[in-house]
């Protein structure tokens, strides 16, 4: 068992903006998947988690930054989702 702060720490991490790609984007559903660039699984998205992206912009490759979250059903999502300006 992890020490309490130990525990403080791991969650505050996982709440920090990630970098990812557009894997995905189903239009006529409004949603698709993030991969996030350190690896791992892939975070599912809504239309209605992005910030100053166009529905006409989202193909794949495009690089974004998101905040990694879950949702009821304990799968990885993506909020806050918004370009990633070099």
């Amino acid at each position: 068992r992890m020490p309490r702060i130990a525990q403080n720490l791991e969650t505050a991490s996982d709440n920090m903006e990630k970098n990812g790609t557009i894997l995905k984007y189903e239009a006529e559903k409004g949603y698709g998947f993030i991969k996030p660039s350190g690896g791992g699984e892939n975070f599912f998205f809504h239309i209605h988690d992005l910030i100053g992206i166009e529905q006409e912009e989202l193909i794949r490759g495009l690089k974004v930054i998101f905040t990694p979250g879950k949702n009821d059903q304990g799968k990885f999502c993506a909020n806050k989702i918004h370009k990633d300006f070099p």
